[in-house]
């Protein structure tokens, strides 16, 4: 807690310098009466306003720098001079110089202590020709620190490449605030009213003394981005006066012609939103810029830019490079082989189809030729039955057993051939053959079942071959009688049988007036006589 009299001090603080004009010489007595006495050794710089020493802090023992101001004491320049020390000390950011201590010496000259830096300015940094990510990174510092004295609403007025230390280690601080400004508070004129600045760095509005505005900043930041890339000021002037001139006169400097490395266009465009003559054209906030440069180092299109479609695909391509170009890559993989497979497949069709066609002629013709076949089968199949009742029956069972081979339905072919099979005992072959016949001769179909029937399991003799071809005979079935005939004369051992048979069958055969077997026993016959004749 704050007890009564440190709290009628804190309100003496923060009113004496806005409020109180009227009470300096007790500001300044009360100033004193609170200062500490610090060592000074050599100027570490020097400016307009004031002249930086190495001093030592005793009580924590450490070097420190120590701000006096330079010229005259009189209470004015004083006030002037410590209020600098009094923004700082409402400064606390890791790219601000803190102010340790303020207070007067036994002179009565003012002075206030800062955190020493040990390294160089941003004008001498800047001349080791550093890559763009460095200067980006160095910008988006500044920015920052810019950023955040805006939030507590004070404008430093004075950013330039001098007001930037970089230390040993990288770091980096926004110094000399001697020229800021509070933007929110009525504030008594007790600072040299002329106008301030450095050339090539100050913002148009300021020259026509325009109050205190974040956005002159941000102009100022704009001069100070186009030095880090090109070494020089945007505008170049010896002074203000010339500076005026020169800034009425001039347009906007192009940064990526005017810098000796490559330029992007989006930093480009943000130089030139920066450093827009017409303050509402310019960025409002520091804010604004800081998130340009993300935008930008990630890859993104700034606002600044104003990027359109193509500029956005282009940006798409390029932060993710790899990825696309994996992408792509294996797309045309894909289309290749894809492609390959519909070419195989549209070929591999064409000589299915092809063999599909040959197939389909092959086809046609084996069907046109196995009709004709067919038809050759019906026409000769009388003759060839003819064959059969003339004793041919080897030939005659070649011909019908390729003939079911090429008509398998053939009932006509089926009844022949069972014939066939019966004459030569093929008993179970004949049936099996008679029972596919369902349409055609199914009379005679009916005889030779009976047939098969009464001799397929009868001893075979002479015999019974007699009785076989007398049931044939008497059944009018002759082709078969024919051939049991035929095979049983030529069975018989002797002469006097085979004489005994023809003149047994002949009387058989006058029944039916058929001469084929008669004929054809009497020259065997004939034949037998002659042979016994001879031996005789």
């Amino acid at each position: 807690m704050i007890d009564a009299e440190h709290s009628d001090e804190k309100a003496f603080w923060e009113d004496v310098y806005f409020d109180a004009v009227e009470d300096r010489t007790q500001f300044l007595e009360k100033f004193e009466h609170h200062s500490r006495t610090y060592p000074q050794t050599k100027v570490l710089g020097k400016g307009g306003v004031k002249t930086v020493h190495l001093s030592h802090d005793w009580k924590t023992n450490r070097d420190i720098a120590l701000a006096c101001p330079n010229g005259s004491s009189d209470d004015d320049h004083s006030l002037e001079f410590i209020h600098e020390a009094m923004i700082l000390g409402q400064l606390e950011h890791p790219h601000i110089i803190p102010v340790y201590d303020t207070g007067m010496d036994e002179e009565r000259i003012p002075y206030f202590t800062m955190k020493l830096i040990k390294g160089e300015n941003l004008r001498l940094y800047i001349s080791r020709k550093l890559e763009l990510p460095e200067i980006l990174d160095i910008f988006k510092k500044v920015c920052l620190a810019v950023s955040y004295a805006h939030s507590k609403d004070i404008v430093h007025l004075d950013i330039k490449p001098e007001n930037i230390l970089i230390g040993e280690f990288g770091e980096l601080f926004l110094c000399d605030w001697g020229m800021a400004e509070k933007t929110k508070e009525l504030q008594r004129d007790i600072r040299d009213s002329r106008l301030k600045g450095t050339p090539g760095f100050i913002a148009p509005e300021r020259i026509e003394t325009e109050p205190a505005d974040k956005r002159m900043d941000i102009y100022s930041l704009g001069c100070l981005l186009y030095f880090t890339l090109c070494n020089k000021a945007p505008i170049s002037a010896e002074n203000l006066e010339a500076y005026v001139q020169k800034l009425s006169e001039c347009e906007i400097p192009s940064l990526e012609k005017d810098s000796p490395i490559s330029v992007p266009q989006s930093i480009a465009q943000i130089f030139s939103k920066c450093c827009q003559h017409d303050p509402d054209q310019r960025y409002q906030q520091v804010n604004e810029i800081i998130e340009d440069l993300d935008l930008y180092t990630s890859g993104f299109a700034t606002k600044a830019e104003e990027a359109g479609l193509l500029r956005n695909l282009q940006l798409l391509y390029k932060r993710n490079f790899v990825k696309i170009n994996i992408i792509l890559f294996f797309t045309f993989v894909l289309s290749f082989v894809t492609a390959y497979y519909v070419i195989t497949l549209q070929e591999s069709t064409r000589v299915a189809i092809s063999e599909k066609e040959k197939a389909q002629d092959i086809t046609k013709q084996l069907i046109e030729k196995q009709e004709k076949d067919k038809k050759f089968i019906r026409k000769t199949m009388d003759t060839v039955v003819s064959t059969f009742a003339k004793g041919r029956s080897d030939s005659t069972r070649r011909f019908l057993e390729n003939s079911l081979v090429i008509d398998p339905d053939n009932e006509e072919a089926m009844f022949n051939l069972a014939k066939v099979r019966l004459v030569a005992g093929r008993w179970k072959r004949a049936t099996n053959l008679l029972e596919k016949v369902k349409t055609v001769k199914q009379r005679e179909v009916k005889a030779l079942k009976g047939l098969i029937e009464k001799y397929e399991y009868m001893p075979e003799s002479i015999e019974s071959k007699y009785a076989l071809s007398a049931d044939a005979l008497e059944l009018r079935l002759q082709d078969i009688y024919f051939n049991v005939s035929d095979d049983l004369l030529r069975a018989l051992p002797d002469l006097s049988q085979q004489v005994d048979f023809v003149q047994r069958y002949l009387k058989l055969d006058n029944g039916l007036n058929e001469l084929k077997f008669s004929y054809k026993a009497w020259i065997q016959l004939t034949n037998a006589t002659f042979s016994s004749l001879v031996n005789c």
